[in-house]
């Protein structure tokens, strides 16, 4: 007997420790660390996003906090973001700098905030990279085609010379 309640006192506990550090099962993942956030974030419903995004904006109307500004970057630019949300979100972080001193508990957030920053700029280097790239294989494509027009008329040009 003593052995099942054992059994079942360590399910329970172990239940609970899932239960309690898993960031998808909060009620509102605000309060998570940066990297529990993001990956709610990625993890989430098209609406949960949307109606945290919303909750957050309303937030940061009245108040301006560190970690609800990550976290709106967060939201804006986690999934799929076209160049426009990164442009948003960048433009989000960058109002950090006008928000107070905060506390030491943002820590992790000021950090993350720079290291998405990063990221995004990155994302955005990259896009411009893949157009510049496919502006030269386009360019490479017509000089292509010239070179082959004009290999084209050498060759006539030779056949001629060698017909005469």
């Amino acid at each position: 007997m003593n052995s099942i309640k054992i059994w079942m006192l360590g399910v329970g506990l172990l239940g609970l420790c899932a239960c309690t550090t898993s960031p998808l099962l909060m009620g509102r993942p605000q309060g998570a660390a940066p990297l529990d956030f993001y990956q709610w974030v990625l993890e989430a419903t098209p609406q949960e996003r949307s109606a945290l995004q919303q909750s957050i904006e309303q937030q940061l109307e009245q108040t301006c906090g560190l970690q609800a500004i990550v976290q709106l970057a967060i939201l804006k630019s986690a999934v799929v973001a076209s160049a426009q949300e990164d442009e948003s979100a960048i433009a989000t972080l960058k109002e950090i700098d006008s928000c107070p001193a905060a506390s030491a508990d943002t820590g992790d957030y000021r950090v993350f905030a720079t290291l998405w920053t990063q990221q995004l700029a990155q994302r955005q280097t990259l896009r411009l990279n893949g157009r510049q790239i496919q502006a030269l294989e386009e360019q490479r494509s017509a000089l292509r085609e010239q070179i082959d027009a004009l290999t084209n008329i050498e060759e006539q040009l030779n056949r001629r010379e060698a017909d005469l």
